[in-house]
């Protein structure tokens, strides 16, 4: 029997790899708003927000394995509800 040391990151690859991407998209999305709004976006006060925008981002955006092209989200409620682009449009602004 085998053993994992606490805080060991082998121990859910699906969980750590979900919150990589994560933490890469909303580090993408704060380096791509520094870069245009060099003056009005910092870093430590927009993470959250960055952090909860690329969960959203990830949960509705269609799997490109999945034959159906069916986003996380309608797989987890088994729905066929299409994705309204016009939510995302308003997260951006």
């Amino acid at each position: 029997m085998m053993f994992a040391a606490k805080g060991a990151h082998h121990q859910n690859d699906i969980a750590e790899r979900r919150i990589r991407e994560l933490q890469d998209l909303a580090r993408t999305m704060l380096i791509h708003a520094n870069r245009q709004w060099p003056k009005c976006v910092g870093a430590h006060h927009l993470w959250p927000h960055a952090v909860q925008m690329a969960a959203h981002v990830l949960n509705e955006t269609p799997g490109l394995q999945d034959a159906q092209r069916c986003s996380p989200l309608q797989l987890f409620g088994n729905t066929k509800v299409a994705v309204n682009s016009k939510h995302l449009k308003l997260c951006w602004r």
